[in-house]
């Protein structure tokens, strides 16, 4: 009986949290729609669906530098903010040892 006790607690708990995550999300949305063009926000809606770390670093890059300045960001300013976010992609070069 505590077991089954104990699994709905637990699942309340990620319940709740999910909740929680997904009203983060919303003010997230909410202030980048303000500080981001149209061409803009939708690239960070692109990056949201395909790399969920990436987009909240970014987001918080872009939200303090909106605070700073007061400007409104395009896509380009985006697109560099996201280059300096990626981690580097490694070169890789093959050579070919003929006998």
């Amino acid at each position: 009986m505590r077991k089954g006790n104990r699994k709905k607690v637990s699942f309340m708990g990620e319940e709740e949290q999910s909740v929680e995550e997904q009203k983060i999300l919303a003010r997230m949305k909410t202030a980048l729609r303000i500080t981001l063009d149209e061409k803009a926000y939708d690239r960070m809606m692109n990056v949201l669906l395909v790399n969920q770390k990436l987009f909240a670093a970014a987001s918080q890059k872009v939200i303090a530098f909106h605070q700073r300045t007061g400007k409104i960001l395009g896509e380009k300013e985006i697109i560099m903010i996201l280059n300096s976010l990626k981690e580097p992609v490694r070169e890789q070069k093959f050579s070919i040892v003929r006998r």
